[in-house]
């Protein structure tokens, strides 16, 4: 019966170290890997959306499919760190900045979308309707202000200043000036002044928006939510370890407790074994 609290002292240690062992598992690495592959899809993401604006607004990428693709690979990526957030019981303040910061950047991008392709449209016509060598051929003097015309909106393409929109502007005002009214090329007079004019608005509106999209701020959030995320790992590494150490401390001490009942039924053995003697030697 004197063996008995020793045994259930031995149970509970055993339990105890089954408790230290789960609680010194790491189980938060894996989620925590899968949360920074987030971070590297977030920021590929973006910069392909970056990329693929530029190249739209340069007349290079003639469907708006990667854009959308980009779009939806930052919100997918929103989404994980938010759950990731929620998970481990965390402030999610900085993910609710950087999804603000994503369907920001969604507005602008649809924003672009819809004026870039009146813009390409635009540019097409008007290159299309320069380089036609029947417009203006039944009037000498219509060519030259078509082509400077061309020339002022080319150059706006590349600088969307408040110079190059004025100097677009007067160009306009020379080529409405000496545009037919009636004949071959009335009608055709008619839509290059109502595409340039049309460009003179877009080109300044879409590279404003191409500006903005692009100065977005998502870094800040980002560095909130990294930053905020690593403290979070550190002290999960940090508990790990020290369940882990109390699992070594406790590990030794049920061994001590071990030896020391094994010492003690040595030394019952020994004591029977010689009483068992005494009484045959007596007997």
């Amino acid at each position: 019966m004197r063996l008995l609290p020793g045994a259930l002292g031995v149970l509970l240690l055993l339990a105890l170290l089954t408790w230290l062992l789960l609680r010194g598992i790491d189980t938060n690495a894996p989620a925590y890997a899968m949360t920074l592959r987030a971070f590297d899809d977030f920021a590929l993401a973006e910069a392909s959306l970056h990329r693929d604006v530029l190249q739209a607004r340069a007349g290079l990428l003639r469907n708006y499919d990667s854009l959308v693709e980009a779009s939806r690979a930052m919100e997918d990526a929103v989404t994980r760190l938010r759950s990731f957030a929620q998970t481990e019981g965390l402030d999610a303040g900085p993910v609710d900045r950087l999804a603000a910061v994503v369907a920001q950047q969604e507005e602008l991008t649809e924003r672009f979308k819809s004026n870039n392709a009146l813009l390409q449209n635009s540019l097409s016509y008007v290159g299309l309707l320069s380089t036609n060598p029947t417009f203006g051929g039944q009037d000498a003097q219509l060519a030259p202000p078509a082509q400077a015309l061309a020339g002022a909106i080319l150059y706006l393409t590349r600088d969307t200043s408040p110079d190059a929109v004025k100097a677009l502007q007067e160009r306009i005002d020379r080529f409405a000036a000496q545009a037919p009214t009636v004949g071959q090329d009335a009608e055709a007079a008619r839509a290059l002044l109502a595409h340039a004019r049309l460009l003179r608005d877009l080109l300044p509106a879409v590279d404003k928006t191409l500006k903005a999209l692009v100065a977005v701020p998502s870094r800040q959030p980002r560095e909130e939510i990294r930053t905020l995320f690593s403290s979070h790992r550190s002290a999960v590494e940090a508990t790990a370890r020290r369940f882990r150490l109390w699992l070594y401390l406790v590990s030794i001490l049920l061994l001590a407790v071990l030896a020391y009942f094994g010492l003690q039924l040595r030394a019952r053995a020994l004591a029977l074994r010689r009483r068992a003697a005494f009484e045959h030697s007596m007997s």
